[in-house]
């Protein structure tokens, strides 16, 4: 890919993608593959071949398994992100790390003050007037916040 050949100078040699393998590994692999192995780095090898993804799995039972669809699964990987981000994987049984822990949901938007729930009460159309609502409601969450 051409954005890809202009892009990949700029970020360097650990760039966003080592950084989404990690933090968004269960989006990138599915959810099954995930629960069962974990990157540990993206080695880009010195002789210039492909990158080689490091894993950790489970069980070696999965790794058998796992290597068996590592083109399935490097395919998902440069799928994800548009461009040959894996070429190989490494595959290695041991200890998973723990998960990230997922982040807290956002607190819910302020409600609408009395003079603007008025001024989209007028409204006919149910939809654009939840629309409306919610865009109201999010623009104060975003001034409170400091906007």
């Amino acid at each position: 890919m051409a954005a890809a050949a202009v892009v990949r100078p700029m970020i360097g040699r650990r760039g966003f993608v080592e950084a989404d393998l990690l933090t968004r590994w269960e989006a990138v692999a599915g959810p099954e593959t995930a629960a069962l192995c974990r990157p540990v780095r993206l080695a880009k090898p010195r002789d210039g071949g492909p990158p080689v993804l490091h894993l950790r799995v489970a069980s070696s039972a999965f790794a058998t398994l796992l290597k068996h669809q590592e083109p399935e699964l490097c395919a998902r990987i440069n799928g994800y992100f548009g461009f040959d981000a894996v070429g190989k994987l490494k595959i290695a049984p041991g200890t998973l790390p723990p998960p990230p822990a997922p982040k807290p949901p956002p607190p819910d938007p302020p409600p609408l003050s009395a003079e603007e729930a008025a001024l989209v009460a007028g409204i006919d159309d149910p939809d654009l007037r939840a629309a409306l609502e919610a865009l109201g409601r999010s623009l104060r969450a975003g001034n409170r916040a400091g906007g």
